[in-house]
Protein backbone atom coordinates (compact mmCIF):
# COMPACT_ATOMS: atom_id res chain seq x y z
CA UNK A 1 0.00 0.00 0.00
CA UNK A 2 1.41 2.89 -0.99
CA UNK A 3 0.72 6.85 0.99
CA UNK A 4 0.20 9.86 -1.31
CA UNK A 5 1.34 13.24 0.69
CA UNK A 6 -1.53 14.47 0.00
CA UNK A 7 -3.37 11.98 1.92
CA UNK A 8 -0.89 12.50 5.07
CA UNK A 9 -1.47 16.43 4.60
CA UNK A 10 -5.64 15.60 5.36
CA UNK A 11 -4.89 13.19 7.50
CA UNK A 12 -2.74 15.85 9.51
CA UNK A 13 -5.31 18.52 8.92
CA UNK A 14 -8.04 16.21 10.38
CA UNK A 15 -6.11 15.30 13.07
CA UNK A 16 -5.42 19.15 13.78
CA UNK A 17 -9.17 20.36 13.24
CA UNK A 18 -10.88 16.95 15.76
CA UNK A 19 -8.42 18.33 18.09
CA UNK A 20 -8.87 22.35 18.18
CA UNK A 21 -12.83 21.53 18.07
CA UNK A 22 -12.78 19.01 21.09
CA UNK A 23 -10.31 21.78 23.10
CA UNK A 24 -7.59 19.44 23.25
CA UNK A 25 -9.54 17.22 25.80
CA UNK A 26 -8.67 20.53 28.53
CA UNK A 27 -11.38 20.39 31.31
CA UNK A 28 -11.86 22.08 34.81
CA UNK A 29 -14.37 20.53 37.27
CA UNK A 30 -16.64 22.32 39.35
CA UNK A 31 -19.96 21.47 41.24
CA UNK A 32 -21.79 21.32 38.08
CA UNK A 33 -19.49 19.14 35.86
CA UNK A 34 -16.68 19.61 33.59
CA UNK A 35 -16.35 22.79 31.71
CA UNK A 36 -14.09 23.49 28.23
CA UNK A 37 -11.56 25.86 29.76
CA UNK A 38 -10.45 29.19 27.79
CA UNK A 39 -12.63 29.59 25.18
CA UNK A 40 -14.83 32.75 24.11
CA UNK A 41 -16.73 33.93 20.82
CA UNK A 42 -15.57 33.25 17.87
CA UNK A 43 -12.37 34.80 16.80
CA UNK A 44 -10.47 34.94 20.60
CA UNK A 45 -10.92 38.09 22.87
CA UNK A 46 -13.50 35.66 25.14
CA UNK A 47 -13.26 36.01 29.00
CA UNK A 48 -13.03 32.85 30.13
CA UNK A 49 -14.81 34.14 33.30
CA UNK A 50 -17.73 34.71 31.58
CA UNK A 51 -17.33 31.27 29.67
CA UNK A 52 -17.19 29.46 32.82
CA UNK A 53 -20.84 31.22 34.49
CA UNK A 54 -22.35 30.71 31.17
CA UNK A 55 -21.37 26.92 30.92
CA UNK A 56 -22.33 26.55 34.43
CA UNK A 57 -25.83 28.29 34.05
CA UNK A 58 -26.86 27.49 30.51
CA UNK A 59 -24.24 24.90 29.32
CA UNK A 60 -25.38 22.05 26.84
CA UNK A 61 -24.43 19.77 29.90
CA UNK A 62 -27.80 18.36 31.92
CA UNK A 63 -25.49 19.24 34.69
CA UNK A 64 -26.30 23.32 33.65
CA UNK A 65 -28.12 24.99 36.16
CA UNK A 66 -31.21 25.86 33.55
CA UNK A 67 -31.60 22.14 32.23
CA UNK A 68 -31.93 21.31 36.24
CA UNK A 69 -33.95 23.70 37.57
CA UNK A 70 -36.26 23.25 34.51
CA UNK A 71 -36.08 19.56 35.16
CA UNK A 72 -36.85 20.19 38.83
CA UNK A 73 -39.92 22.61 38.05
CA UNK A 74 -41.76 20.39 35.96
CA UNK A 75 -41.86 17.80 38.57
CA UNK A 76 -44.84 16.94 40.74
CA UNK A 77 -44.25 18.33 43.39
CA UNK A 78 -40.95 20.23 42.46
CA UNK A 79 -38.23 18.89 44.81
CA UNK A 80 -37.68 22.70 46.30
CA UNK A 81 -35.35 21.28 48.44
CA UNK A 82 -32.99 20.57 45.27
CA UNK A 83 -33.95 23.82 43.32
CA UNK A 84 -33.48 25.94 46.12
CA UNK A 85 -29.85 26.63 46.22
CA UNK A 86 -29.46 25.97 42.04
CA UNK A 87 -31.55 28.94 42.28
CA UNK A 88 -29.55 31.03 44.42
CA UNK A 89 -26.73 30.13 42.64
CA UNK A 90 -27.78 30.86 39.28
CA UNK A 91 -29.09 34.68 40.87
CA UNK A 92 -25.62 34.74 42.57
CA UNK A 93 -23.45 33.71 38.49
CA UNK A 94 -25.87 36.47 36.72
CA UNK A 95 -25.51 39.30 38.97
CA UNK A 96 -21.49 38.67 38.54
CA UNK A 97 -21.83 39.05 34.82
CA UNK A 98 -23.13 42.17 34.54
CA UNK A 99 -19.74 43.19 36.80
CA UNK A 100 -17.75 41.57 33.92
CA UNK A 101 -16.46 43.19 30.59
CA UNK A 102 -18.36 42.18 27.31
CA UNK A 103 -16.16 39.88 25.32
CA UNK A 104 -18.11 41.72 21.81
CA UNK A 105 -20.42 44.91 21.20
CA UNK A 106 -20.84 48.17 23.80
CA UNK A 107 -20.52 48.48 27.74
CA UNK A 108 -23.91 49.78 27.63
CA UNK A 109 -25.89 46.93 25.88
CA UNK A 110 -24.08 44.67 28.18
CA UNK A 111 -25.02 46.39 31.37
CA UNK A 112 -28.73 46.04 29.97
CA UNK A 113 -28.44 42.84 28.80
CA UNK A 114 -27.55 41.41 31.85
CA UNK A 115 -29.48 43.37 34.09
CA UNK A 116 -32.45 42.04 32.58
CA UNK A 117 -30.98 38.52 32.86
CA UNK A 118 -30.12 38.94 36.44
CA UNK A 119 -33.22 40.31 37.46
CA UNK A 120 -35.39 37.44 35.88
CA UNK A 121 -32.72 35.16 37.65
CA UNK A 122 -33.35 36.93 40.84
CA UNK A 123 -37.23 36.37 40.26
CA UNK A 124 -37.01 33.05 39.86
CA UNK A 125 -34.75 32.27 43.10
CA UNK A 126 -37.54 34.28 44.87
CA UNK A 127 -40.40 32.32 43.35
CA UNK A 128 -38.30 29.38 43.98
CA UNK A 129 -37.27 30.28 47.97
CA UNK A 130 -41.24 31.30 48.37
CA UNK A 131 -42.21 27.82 46.60
CA UNK A 132 -43.93 29.43 44.14
CA UNK A 133 -44.61 27.13 41.43
CA UNK A 134 -46.24 29.61 38.60
CA UNK A 135 -44.11 32.26 39.52
CA UNK A 136 -41.18 29.66 39.60
CA UNK A 137 -42.41 28.10 35.83
CA UNK A 138 -43.08 31.74 34.79
CA UNK A 139 -39.65 33.03 35.47
CA UNK A 140 -37.85 30.03 33.90
CA UNK A 141 -39.84 30.80 30.78
CA UNK A 142 -38.43 34.15 31.07
CA UNK A 143 -34.52 33.30 31.48
CA UNK A 144 -34.91 30.69 29.02
CA UNK A 145 -35.87 33.17 26.32
CA UNK A 146 -33.45 36.23 27.31
CA UNK A 147 -30.04 34.15 26.44
CA UNK A 148 -30.72 34.81 22.41
CA UNK A 149 -30.69 38.97 22.51
CA UNK A 150 -27.70 38.47 24.65
CA UNK A 151 -25.43 35.93 22.77
CA UNK A 152 -26.45 37.91 19.72
CA UNK A 153 -25.03 41.46 20.61
CA UNK A 154 -22.29 40.28 22.80
CA UNK A 155 -21.22 36.35 21.38
CA UNK A 156 -22.45 35.73 17.75
CA UNK A 157 -23.49 32.50 16.25
CA UNK A 158 -21.01 31.25 14.08
CA UNK A 159 -24.17 29.12 12.33
CA UNK A 160 -27.06 31.19 14.33
CA UNK A 161 -28.95 34.74 13.19
CA UNK A 162 -25.74 37.60 12.94
CA UNK A 163 -23.34 34.71 13.00
CA UNK A 164 -21.39 34.87 10.17
CA UNK A 165 -22.14 31.24 8.63
CA UNK A 166 -25.99 32.22 9.24
CA UNK A 167 -28.29 34.29 8.36
CA UNK A 168 -29.04 38.11 9.06
CA UNK A 169 -30.05 38.35 12.93
CA UNK A 170 -33.88 39.68 12.56
CA UNK A 171 -34.13 43.33 14.04
CA UNK A 172 -35.28 44.27 17.77
CA UNK A 173 -38.95 44.61 17.65
CA UNK A 174 -39.76 48.05 18.41
CA UNK A 175 -39.61 49.44 21.66
CA UNK A 176 -36.20 47.91 22.85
Amino acid sequence: MTKSPRGALLLVAFLAISSAASGCGKTATTGAGPMPMGGGPPGGGGNPKIKQAMNKIGGKSPTALSARINQELNAEPPAWETIQPQAAEYAKLTAELGQMDPPKGSKESWTKLTTAFSASATALDKAVQAKDVAAARAADMQLMGSCMDCHREHRGRPDGPGGPGGPPAPPDPPGR
